[in-house]
């Protein structure tokens, strides 16, 4: 890891006759290959990027990582190229924000205001929306534009996210991701929206609610929409998260170290229970809102798809050593 953050602030603070001798203390061999081979949605400079960036024979790099040294030269390349997206991060972050809408204070109220320059120089302004009677209103639709953006922005996001998951627990984000590109098509081309999205929205609403009154008449006979049947125990809820939180708790106890040996099972990015919230979710704990507790200290996550249950299901009478489809029946 870099010894010293990289940021605008840090790169404006700088003098001229400081950069060699920062690039000298801002990292050494073991930081740089371990910047280099960091793995997260938004790397782009690997060890071959570098080289490429650098004009280096890939044979240079290896040498200077066997040696366990790294000239200065490298150094100040390896800054440079990170100096550069920071700066060119920075500058697109300006050039939004001066094309974003401006709340405008006026007798009557607030406007929505954009503002543009011509061809010479001059800023030239148009009202968008004015009689805006409360600041609160006024923020909420000044910040449209850049909310629709960062939207946008975000779909690279979820692709990243839903290559490194399993199927089954990658379908909450790929629906997620359905969601905001119907929203962003519904602001950006509504006529175009409304072709693919009326009609059919109406249709699927519809067969939703006859769903939903089928579901209801069911689950007046049987207690609830999923069942489980655990040796004698017939456990039953009205979610998957219900369910499952059921299920784990008849089996802690039966058993007070299940949970204990089951947090120990999980994927690299999600745990399947945890002493925490946050902990279900290494690296993206902001996720920490899908999570129930299952007793005191003990917390499951639970934005799990029909599959990702069964799954979790099958993993937990594997640590409680009973058989899955005998000892416990799954009936959804």
């Amino acid at each position: 890891m870099l010894s010293f953050d990289l940021s605008v602030e840090t790169l404006l603070n700088l003098n001229r006759s400081e950069v060699s001798r920062f690039c000298d203390n801002v990292l050494d061999i073991d930081s740089f290959v371990e910047e280099l081979d960091k793995v997260s949605f938004d790397h782009v400079l690997n060890r071959k990027g570098f080289c490429d960036f650098a004009g280096i024979a890939p044979s240079t790099l290896s040498g200077w990582i066997k040696d366990g040294r790294l000239p200065l030269l490298a150094k100040e390349a390896y800054v440079l190229f990170r100096s550069f997206n920071i700066l060119k991060g920075e500058i697109s972050r300006l050039k939004h924000e001066t094309q974003d809408p401006q709340i405008v204070e006026t007798d009557n109220g607030f406007q929505i205001c954009s503002f543009k320059q011509d061809e010479d120089g001059s800023v030239l302004g148009k009202v968008i929306a004015s009689g805006i009677k409360s600041i609160k209103t006024a923020r909420h639709l000044a910040s449209t534009t850049k909310a629709m953006r960062l939207l946008r922005e975000s779909i690279h996001l979820y692709d990243h996210e839903i290559e490194t998951m399993d199927e089954e627990d990658s379908a909450w984000i790929s629906d997620l991701k359905n969601r905001v590109m119907a929203l962003l098509f519904y602001a950006t081309d509504y006529e175009t929206w409304q072709k693919l999205h009326g009609e059919r929205g109406k249709a699927q609403l519809r067969k939703l609610v006859e769903e939903c009154l089928e579901e209801i008449n069911s689950d007046e006979e049987v207690g609830g929409k999923y069942i489980v049947e655990l040796f004698e125990d017939r456990i039953s809820g009205n979610t998957l998260a219900e369910i499952l939180v059921s299920v784990l708790k008849k089996l802690q106890e039966r058993d007070s170290k299940f949970l204990e040996n089951l947090s120990s099972k999980g994927g690299r990015l999600r745990r399947i229970v945890a002493k925490s919230p946050e902990l279900l979710y290494p690296g993206s704990e902001h996720l920490a809102g899908y999570s129930q507790e299952v007793v005191p200290t003990w917390w499951v996550a639970t934005n799990n798809s029909r599959q990702a249950v069964h799954r979790i299901l099958k993993t937990a009478c594997d640590v409680s050593g009973i058989k899955y489809g005998n000892d416990m029946k799954v009936h959804f």
